[in-house]
């Protein structure tokens, strides 16, 4: 009897360390052309997930940051994350590809705290050339450029480049042909640089204004679901949530529009 009681119990605990394990979240932050790599973004990752952990008790929720097209792509293949923050242009590219994907939140971005983000061309001449050289920190298609940034009448290239103020020096000293892309946190950083060289660059035009990236999430219903939201949406508003956030460059996470 005490033979048959050990294994019953030994069979639940293991059951319960399975189901455990199985309802373990995932979530990618993914980000092609995004700052940094994987291993730098995971100390701050990990703050972030401690603290989304303490408010959805007993489940817990892990990921990783991705700042390459091809490594997303693989990541949620072969991890099935339960969700993933996704920039805006790589939603739009990738959505038809991603099964089962729906948007969940929308997250307001520093430096500006809206739902709506603006990209800026920059360059040396006072108008768009004929022809040029387009170069931009993420890999831009060019129907997704035209229809939600720029529609623009010149004869144009889009080059995506991992050094886009390294690119935007050599132009502005001659030293490379072409203009800029740039997003509203590289217009902000932009903006705030006080070497000789940025005197040359002018603006040539401001996009359409865009959603922010998207949460989506690849479940029709999760554990904790609507505790995870709320623990996300509410983030901003005590000072540690606030503090993880900024390390993040986000303002707040929003319901959708």
């Amino acid at each position: 009897m005490k033979k048959i009681f050990s294994s019953l119990l030994l069979l639940f605990f293991l059951l319960s360390a399975q189901a455990s394990h199985a309802a373990e979240l995932k979530m990618l932050f993914w980000y092609p052309g995004g700052a940094g790599s994987t291993a730098q973004a995971r100390p701050t990752l990990e703050l972030f997930f401690d603290y989304l952990n303490k408010h959805i008790a007993p489940q817990k929720i892990s990921g990783e940051y991705i700042n390459t097209t091809q490594d997303g792509v693989t990541y949620i293949k072969r991890e099935a994350p339960t969700l993933a923050i996704i920039s805006y242009s790589t939603w739009v590219q990738f959505n038809r590809k991603i099964a089962a994907a729906r948007p969940w939140l929308e997250l307001a971005p520093l430096p500006h705290g809206k739902n709506k983000d603006v990209y800026q061309l920059l360059g040396t001449t006072s108008s768009i050339p004929a022809k040029t050289l387009i170069y931009s920190s993420e890999p831009l298609s060019k129907d997704f450029f035209a229809q939600h940034l720029f529609d623009l009448k010149s004869d144009y290239t889009l080059k995506e480049t991992p050094q886009i103020f390294q690119t935007l020096k050599a132009i502005a000293n001659k030293e490379k042909e072409g203009i800029v892309v740039l997003t509203s946190i590289e217009s902000a950083t932009f903006s705030m640089l006080k070497a000789a060289w940025t005197k040359q660059l002018k603006e040539l035009a401001l996009s359409k204004p865009i959603p922010t990236a998207r949460v989506v999430s690849f479940s029709q219903q999760f554990p904790a679901e609507q505790k995870l939201m709320k623990a996300l949406i509410q983030m901003n508003k005590d000072e540690e949530g606030k503090a993880i956030l900024q390390e993040l460059q986000i303002s707040s996470f929003q319901m959708l529009e």
